[in-house]
């Protein structure tokens, strides 16, 4: 029989949130006037079909920001002929409790900031009259414009946005969770909140020995950059502390680079040099031995090597998830294809996908997000409209590499891997100023304007301008498009 259960929670700042729970589903209407939508049961199964306008998949950086942008376009509205306060419009699946804000975890393996600053309530940032549906998906039929969670409802939707992120697979690499679980073993990653604090724990009690930071075949969020960031950090503070002439740092890749842009390849490389970082590329870790200590690689031919360890960083193997890859939307690696300037599905056209787990060539990272989102928005608008999408994503993506507690490295690139740097001089040296911004400012720009739609990157607040752009700010040139379109 399916249950339902109806109550009112308290969020943070006193906002309300209404719950319904039907089975294994929780749907919740989050914002400060509580409404709620109580669907009626029409049977005792749970073979229901509920509708949303718009049903976006993923309430991480990418799926918030995304609902929030659509939730200011008065536009949209219009084009919808509903009112804001109709929450049924746009639903978020999300079965989180809590959103990270993980950029934040590199620094909590440094000790900059504690792991509880990088967390939120979900119910907390969910964007206001968002319809927040506390549930899995397990499957895609695109062709019926349905989704199917684990608790067996059905959703149907006029469009979809797929903003499901990326998993990290740490079965395979043998030894890996043994390690990260142990709290007596020195393996460790900041791929995971947890063990981003033990990160901290582990490499702060080092005095000597051999400390090895590893990268997995493949794609993976944030590139390279994330295996690197607490490497230069902590070797930065064992010299600080005295004792890094009593270290051994090896970077183990399986590629050839530090940054796949010589430009940065080269910095980071020059950096090594002189920092006495060994670069170990064709290395890929493929098993741990906890009790021993010891790690073992392969290289591109097979050939395995085995080296003892006294602290192991590991950047796990990362795929899409399951129920993406699995489905009609994705691509031959397991990521929604989409056309890479509209963000919209090469198949399905009234399906687009964004962030971690579209296979736009770009690398993975917030920064791309905060460039990709608005296209979406734009390019959905436009089909309301009847009319072709026109925005497109460049392949912008920024990836900041912490080089120092007082530095970082900031690689920006587009498509291509062609340079595509924000300020007017040369980015190719660690920055104090861009330092300064990863630790401080874009903690706060994540948490009071990104995530709220308001934040666009390169753009900063000003949503960026589209051809026949007809969007965003101005409320009368929203109602002149309206009636003419």
């Amino acid at each position: 029989m399916a249950s339902f259960r109806f109550s009112r929670t308290l969020l943070g700042g006193g906002a309300m949130a209404c719950v319904v729970s039907v089975g294994a589903g929780t749907y919740w209407s989050s914002n400060n006037k509580a409404h709620c939508l109580l669907y009626k049961r029409k049977s005792s199964s749970l073979d229901r079909i509920i509708h949303h306008k718009i049903i976006i998949v993923g309430g991480g950086t990418a799926g918030v920001t995304v609902a929030s942008q659509l939730l200011k376009q008065d536009l949209l509205f219009k084009l919808l002929h509903i009112g804001k306060q109709d929450h049924r419009d746009i639903a978020v699946v999300e079965p989180s409790d809590t959103h990270f804000y993980q950029p934040l975890w590199s620094m909590v393996a440094a000790g900059l900031y504690t792991k509880d600053s990088s967390a939120r309530p979900t119910g907390e940032i969910m964007p206001e009259h968002a319809h927040w549906i506390k549930d899995k998906v397990d499957s895609f039929r695109p062709e019926d414009n349905t989704v199917t969670l684990k608790s067996g409802c059905k959703l149907t939707y006029d469009y979809l946005i797929v903003a499901a992120g990326i998993q990290q697979d740490w079965s395979k690499i043998p030894g890996l969770e043994d390690g990260l679980k142990d709290p007596n073993c020195p393996v460790v990653s900041t791929y995971d909140v947890d063990g981003a604090a033990k990160t901290y724990e582990v490499f702060s009690k080092i005095e000597e020995g051999d400390l090895l930071f590893t990268m997995p075949a493949g794609v993976c969020k944030s590139g390279t950059s994330a295996a690197q960031k607490p490497m230069w950090l902590w070797e930065d503070a064992l010299r600080k502390k005295g004792v890094r002439h009593k270290t051994h740092i090896s970077f183990h890749t399986p590629s050839d680079f530090f940054f796949h842009i010589d430009k940065y390849d080269v910095t980071l490389k020059q950096l090594a040099a002189e920092r006495d970082v060994e670069f170990a590329g064709n290395s890929e870790l493929i098993k741990i031995d906890v009790r021993g200590k010891t790690a073992t690689f392969k290289d591109a031919k097979g050939n395995k090597k085995q080296l003892p360890f006294d602290a192991l960083h590991v950047v796990p193997p990362q795929s899409a998830p399951a129920f993406v890859k699995n489905s009609p939307l994705a691509d031959k690696d397991g990521f929604v294809e989409v056309d890479q300037a509209t963000l919209q599905h090469v198949k399905f056209k009234n399906v687009f996908a964004l962030g971690d787990c579209c296979n736009a060539p770009t690398t993975k990272t917030a920064a791309a997000v905060a460039s990709q989102a608005p296209v979406v928005v734009h390019n959905i608008v436009k089909l309301f409209q009847g009319k072709e999408p026109t925005a497109q994503y460049d392949g912008y993506s920024g990836c900041p590499i912490l080089t120092g507690k007082q530095q970082v490295l900031l690689c920006e690139h587009a498509y291509g891997d062609v340079v595509k740097e924000t300020f007017t001089w040369d980015q190719k040296s660690p920055s104090r100023l861009f330092y300064i911004m990863q630790k401080d400012f874009f903690p706060w720009v994540y948490w009071y304007g990104f995530i709220r739609g308001s934040w666009y990157g390169r753009n900063a607040f000003r949503a960026p301008p589209y051809p026949d752009d007809l969007l965003f700010r101005d409320e009368r040139a929203a109602e002149e498009g309206w009636r003419g379109g």
